[in-house]
């Protein structure tokens, strides 16, 4: 008796689940622009400020929030139109209050009398949606002096500065990160690491030369301070959801000159010079 009432709690369990699963979407409401906010992981957001702008009338937007299961509704009726939408949260983060914006399932416009309905997921790194950046950050690096100080004549490159982000804790939206090393790129901004998700890193940078050793460089905040061979720093705002970390690199002529550069166990050798 109980077997079989077993088998009927868990075969009401699996239909339900499987109801659940092939629940219809959300549908468009008339005059409304409708959806729900999650993190990466699928979790609902709370209090992410949902925006409606409408494309014929500058500066008219409707604006939501959400819910405590992340669902929102905003009123699009008035005035008459298209609309497109967005939407942002604003977290404190090591002391500092970062404003983000969130991943549309869709940036086309749409009639306001016919509604739409549209979900929002934060992302904290990939391209965006709308074709402007990425979600992440930039970590943007300068060279102190343009000559290499070991090898006179030789001009430094900052496409071959290779950074090493270790994260020190959480990232921004609480999740765990994972060490990051890339070479730079050229951006219209400066030399910089592009799409790196908000958070506290320790940073570490080494110079990649072809045909040169392999050297560490020496790090500060930029125009800040003294250099050292481990930066660890907090990205800082540029304008309302830009934000940078901004470095000076620098060789390490200690390194270079204190021995430990002729024993360097990876470094390539040139030949003596004649």
């Amino acid at each position: 008796m109980h077997l079989v009432n077993l088998r009927a709690r868990v075969s009401g369990a699996l239909l339900f689940l499987a109801c659940a699963a092939t629940a219809p979407a959300q549908s468009p409401q008339p005059g409304s622009m409708l959806g729900r906010a999650v993190d990466a992981r699928g979790a609902p957001l709370a209090g992410v400020e949902v925006i409606a702008d409408n494309t014929q009338f500058y500066d008219i937007n409707a604006i939501g929030v959400t819910d405590a299961e992340g669902r929102y509704a905003v009123d699009t009726r008035h005035p008459p139109g298209t609309w497109v939408g967005s939407a942002r949260i604003t977290r404190t983060y090591n002391g500092k209050r970062f404003v983000l914006e969130l991943d549309p399932d869709s940036v086309d416009a749409f009639a306001g009398n016919v509604g739409a309905v549209r979900n929002f997921t934060w992302k904290l790194s990939g391209e965006r949606r709308d074709g402007l950046g990425t979600y992440g950050m930039s970590v943007i690096y300068y060279f102190e002096g343009f000559e290499d100080p070991q090898f006179p004549g030789e001009f430094l490159d900052t496409d071959f500065v290779e950074l090493t982000l270790t994260p020190v804790g959480p990232l921004v939206d609480g999740s765990v990160g994972a060490a990051i090393v890339a070479r730079g790129e050229r951006t219209p901004d400066g030399p910089a690491v592009r799409d790196v998700p908000i958070g506290r890193y320790t940073i570490t940078a080494r110079y990649l030369a072809p045909g040169l050793p392999v050297r560490p460089l020496l790090l500060r905040i930029r125009n800040t301070g003294n250099y050292v061979p481990a930066l660890t720093a907090d990205f800082d705002e540029v304008l309302e959801t830009l934000y940078r970390i901004e470095m000076d690199v620098t060789i390490d002529t200690a390194f270079i000159f204190d021995g430990d550069f002729e024993s360097a166990p990876d470094a390539p050798r040139l030949p003596a010079p004649v």
